[in-house]
């Protein structure tokens, strides 16, 4: 989706990081569409119940998103590979406060990291794709961002071809080199 304001979304995040408060509201209109979109595949797929709506889960990764120490940005697509997962980590937290809710117990965990219930082998396996997705970031910088957009931002071939103006073709090519990557890599370990 091409972007809705002169200023190119790069240039907003460099200032917003910059500590240009107003850049994160000029961000709002040329990002809003896509990760509407993104909210509402993840809905879809994570078959979330309730009434947590796209709009809803955009405007909660805005207010945490405006609340946060923001990282080097490097690109737009890594803006929409955090945005990915900060929509997963919501979710996660409102599935185990619905679940804590209905176990009566009230308690809601403040992030991931924060349950205890979670096995080690999982926590284990986490750490190493965190750290594989690392090593690829490293190597393939584009390669990984496609990979945050299609597996945390829940974004299509196509949609992460509109938002890195790329051939569809290049993504799948992409994506299936760090697929491979990833692989060969947790395999080595």
């Amino acid at each position: 989706m091409p972007e809705t304001t002169a200023v190119p979304v790069t240039l907003l995040l460099a200032d917003w990081r910059g500590g240009d408060h107003a850049a994160f509201d000029r961000l709002g209109p040329s990002v809003y569409a896509t990760l509407r979109r993104m909210a509402a595949a993840r809905l879809r797929a994570e078959q979330f119940p309730g009434t947590l709506q796209p709009t809803a889960l955009v405007n909660e990764i805005y207010l945490r998103m405006a609340g946060s120490n923001q990282p080097e940005w490097e690109s737009r697509g890594h803006f929409y590979g955090v945005a990915g997962r900060l929509m997963r980590q919501i979710l996660i937290q409102r599935a185990r406060a619905r679940d804590a809710g209905k176990r009566g117990d009230g308690r809601i965990p403040a992030s991931l990291e924060d349950v205890k219930e979670i096995p080690a082998e999982a926590r284990a396996e986490a750490a190493e794709i965190a750290q594989a997705l690392a090593g690829l970031a490293g190597e393939h910088p584009r390669k990984a961002v496609i990979v945050e957009l299609a597996y945390f931002g829940g974004m299509t071939t196509e949609e992460i071809a509109g938002e890195l103006q790329l051939s569809a073709s290049t993504i799948e090519r992409e994506k299936r080199f760090a697929l491979a990557w990833l692989r060969r890599y947790l395999s080595a370990r």
